[in-house]
Order: structure tokens, then sequence, then C-alpha cells
């Protein structure tokens, strides 16, 4: 589901791929809180809202371009975000 996000469910959250092992994930209201089981990881989600703070951490990833550096991505035809992180604790929030 990773390489193709657009078959996954439209209207729902999913964590479609991780370069690390989910340990836990917490899907709630626009808000879904995970933990991986390596720190540097990199995530692809489908969600159902567009987010507008992404945490790793506790500290705030930032928008970007690509995804040379710890930050995210998000395709709001596709509602498809992309994550690279440092720390295993990731909280995504509208």
């Amino acid at each position: 589901m990773g390489a193709v996000p657009e078959w996954a469910p439209p209207g729902e959250d999913h964590i479609l791929r991780s370069s690390s092992v989910v340990e836990y994930v917490s899907y709630g209201n626009r808000r879904i809180r995970y933990r991986v089981f390596d720190p540097g990881a990199e995530e692809v989600l489908r969600l159902s809202f567009a987010p507008t703070n992404v945490t790793a951490g506790g500290k705030a990833l930032y928008r970007r371009n690509d995804l040379n550096e710890d930050g995210w991505t998000f395709d709001g035809r596709l509602n498809v975000l992309r994550i690279r992180h440092g720390d295993p604790d990731v909280e995504i929030g509208e």
C-alpha cells in the first residue's frame, strides 16, 4: 500500500508503510500518535484530514518540498502524508 497509497480507503486514517516496526498506534479524531522501533524512520500515511502539526519526540517537524532531511510532505489531492523523523514518537494533528 505504501507504493500506491491511493489504493487505501479514502476518508480513513492508515499507516501504509514504515521503514521501522510500528510498536504502537492510536487513531483519534483528526489525531494520530504512534511509536516506531528505530529512531530514524520514514512513514507513508493516508489521512482523512490535512495535517497542520507534525511532531517527533514533542518537537515540531516542518513541512518540506522533499524528505532529504527530517520533516514532512503532504499531497492534498490524495491526502498522503510522508514523514521522516529522528525520534521514535510521532504525533500528527490538525
